[in-house]
């Protein structure tokens, strides 16, 4: 297993259904799963969210991601948005590419610095519930940059003023 970020405290994670939305997946080979640090989160404040990748095939697969940035994420919730809000606490001057060599049946794992926003004043906790794509890079040096997503499973989380 490879790893990157230290054991969530609060795993939620849920196994991935069969879908449309999965079958891109089943193509690269590749499966995502998320789950939440913390049970409730604070409306318009970077939490970190567990993000797991694994390699489904019978080969090896070649991930590309970057030391300060993690790939091309996006989320299917408008409140949901992915990016550095200085969660992941990491100094970056430069942002080298990582290779990350997934043996079949190998899981990659890293911290994924998330925000959500709701528009209305929150007076009691609400529901928000999504699932997160990666646009993946594959291979080395000139990497196949996917023209499509990914999808993680849906995880709901509880957000509070």
């Amino acid at each position: 297993m490879v790893k990157f970020s230290s054991l969530m405290a609060v795993s939620l994670s849920l196994i991935l259904i069969y879908s449309p939305l999965n079958v891109f997946a089943q193509q690269t080979g590749l499966q995502i799963e998320i789950n939440a640090t913390q049970n409730i989160v604070h409306n318009d404040r970077a939490f970190e969210m567990g993000t797991s990748i694994r390699n489904t095939t019978k080969k090896e697969i070649v991930l590309q991601t970057h030391l300060c940035s993690y790939g091309e994420w996006i989320a299917n919730n408008s409140s949901v948005h992915v990016g550095a809000w200085n969660a992941t606490k990491i100094a970056c001057k430069k942002n080298p590419i990582q290779y990350i060599k997934l043996k079949p049946g190998d899981v990659y794992q890293r911290a994924l610095p998330v925000r959500i926003k709701l528009a209305s004043k929150i007076i009691t906790p609400q529901e928000v519930t999504f699932r997160l794509g990666l646009k993946p890079q594959l291979g080395f040096e000139s990497a196949q940059l996917s023209s499509k997503f990914i999808w993680s499973n849906k995880i709901t989380i509880k957000v509070d003023k």
